[in-house]
């Protein structure tokens, strides 16, 4: 029970410490300089002064994650209203056995939002619109998507053997009834 008291005696020490710093002070050491000494900014992208309403002049540029944000992350405001998704309908893929497939999908090529409708009011996962591959569909002997032979197909079976030229070739018939070399 003792070294509980202590580890709770050692917490409120460190949280009085950390409540005693000065808001700009913790603002400078993460690079942001919210004060000037007489005026104090939200951010620095913030041109008027929270105090006296001062406009300053060297602001810094508003920053934004993507091109189509409309809050800048510095100051958390709307200050890109025009800010706009640059939408690409992706039509739907079906899975191959080689290649993932996906449902169809609207998505914006600058952040990567992605949406299940035309009016984007259907909003998804980026992963979810795609589909895994599937299995080998074979036909004839052979996938139909990969050309991969098909482990259960029937053997050909020999059915003769010709001689031209003075080769012999033998004929097999393979499983459709066609006949090969």
């Amino acid at each position: 029970m003792t070294q509980f008291k202590r580890m709770i005696a050692m917490l409120l020490a460190v949280m009085l410490v950390v409540m005693a710093v000065p808001v700009s002070a913790l603002a400078e050491e993460d690079g942001m300089d919210w004060s000037d000494g007489e005026h104090v900014y939200s951010a620095d992208c913030d041109a008027t002064c929270d105090i006296c309403g001062e406009v300053r002049e060297d602001v810094a540029e508003h920053q934004y994650f993507y091109p189509c944000d409309p809050v800048c992350m510095v100051c958390h405001e709307v200050t890109n209203p025009d800010a706009a998704h640059n939408v690409v309908h992706v039509e739907a893929l079906d899975p191959t056995c080689s290649a993932l497939g996906n449902v169809e999908h609207w998505l914006c090529d600058q952040c990567g939002s992605a949406w299940t409708d035309e009016a984007q009011t259907q909003v998804t996962n980026p992963m979810s619109v795609k589909l895994g591959t599937v299995d080998h569909v074979y036909e004839n002997g052979a996938c139909k998507w990969c050309g991969e032979a098909d482990p259960n197909a029937p053997a050909d079976e020999l059915v003769s053997n010709e001689v031209y030229g003075g080769i012999t070739f033998d004929v097999y018939e393979k499983a459709d009834g066609t006949h090969k070399l």
